[in-house]
């Protein structure tokens, strides 16, 4: 049988010191059928140069330059050119395990109603240990991303849904997976991390900067009234999402640990009984 194309689309924006470590992890792949599409973002470092030598080494790596657009855009123009049945999405600065791509699709062929397969997520370089996230369902996704960036779906149905909203600087992904979810609400979680996700030393991540620029108030209010009706639909108001953010921020980096864990989890179980 004739294995299914992957397309793994990797936008990169000043990730010189990263970039070939994130796409040399896509080439160590046990499933070989995969196609690497780099998006230099406008990099004002020398990313281009080493993305073009990547594309130079590996046959299976294509690359193209945009101006400095945002990873919104960066993703949905690396989809433009995407050929797989598949679309997974690796930043510039992260990493898969080598058995990644084909634990993945080995869940697509076994369960033909998944919609969504995905990992636990391992932290390296500042911190170590796995990523918290919520625990996937259709309620809990309204109030946090319960998904890695790096969640293989069909390529097919993520063209259908929108792919990602471009008005958003900071969590796309989460607006984006709250849309997939509505309309192909199968998940499946391997329970092991397949993903390496970076804590830069530097502090310069996305999720770095949320904290000095403080993107995520106007990001929870946009998609608030963007999916107003969907969080009428689950009972869920601007409270619930404001007050889930500021839970967030305050405690998820200084107690990643178990009693948190379960402390935000009984008190959405519990708006979810109600």
């Amino acid at each position: 049988m004739k294995e299914d194309v992957i397309s793994i689309i990797i936008p990169c924006y000043n990730n010189a010191t990263t970039v070939r470590e994130s796409v040399e992890s896509c080439i160590a792949q046990t499933y070989t059928n995969f196609e690497v599409i780099i998006i230099d973002d406008g990099s004002t470092d020398n990313s281009w140069e080493i993305i073009q030598s990547l594309e130079a080494q590996f046959p299976q790596v294509r690359s193209f330059h945009q101006n400095n657009k945002g990873p919104a855009r960066a993703r949905n123009f690396g989809a433009s050119f995407a050929q797989g049945k598949y679309i997974v999405f690796l930043d510039a600065d992260d990493k898969f395990a080598p058995s990644f791509l084909e634990e993945c699709i080995n869940v697509f062929n076994t369960n033909q109603d998944v919609d969504i397969v995905y990992s636990l997520v391992e932290k390296f370089e500042e911190e170590e240990g796995i990523w918290v996230q919520l625990n996937y369902s259709t309620e809990r996704i309204l109030l946090g991303s319960c998904f890695p960036i790096s969640s293989m779906v069909e390529l097919e149905k993520f063209r259908q849904i929108g792919m990602f909203d471009e008005e958003l600087a900071h969590a796309e992904d989460w607006e984006m997976w709250i849309r997939m979810t509505a309309q192909y609400p199968n998940a499946y979680k391997i329970e092991k991390p397949l993903v390496f996700y970076r804590k830069r030393v530097t502090k310069d991540s996305i999720s770095d900067l949320d904290r000095i620029h403080n993107y995520a108030d106007y990001t929870h209010l946009y998609i608030y009234n963007k999916h107003y009706e969907l969080y009428r639909k689950h009972k869920r108001s601007i409270n619930d999402l404001l007050w889930a953010k500021e839970e967030a921020v305050k405690y998820k980096a200084k107690y990643y640990n178990e009693w948190y864990r379960k402390l935000i989890y009984k008190w959405f179980l519990k708006k979810e009984n109600k």
